[in-house]
């Protein structure tokens, strides 16, 4: 069986545990801003093939090749344009 603990320890595992749920606040919110952060760029990425961009122009804006562009949002509906 445990020892009991003193008010101190208490303290301490509260303070420890409260540090910890924030830091897990603040991944969730960091986890939410970058998925955010890919559906505003998948929407940029369907806009610019809607507007006539070819792949290698959207690969180039975006510092890779025509084709890893393509192979990341090829699903997208409306950028088959």
């Amino acid at each position: 069986m445990p020892e009991p603990r003193t008010a101190d320890e208490l303290a301490t595992i509260s303070a420890k545990l409260r540090d910890i749920k924030s830091a897990g606040d603040r991944a969730d919110a960091a986890q939410r801003a970058a998925a955010q952060r890919q559906a505003d760029l998948a929407e940029a990425v369907r806009q610019a093939r809607l507007a006539g961009s070819s792949w290698s122009e959207v690969g180039l804006a975006l510092g890779m090749t025509r084709q890893a562009a393509f192979k990341r949002w090829r699903e997208i509906e409306g950028s088959d344009a």
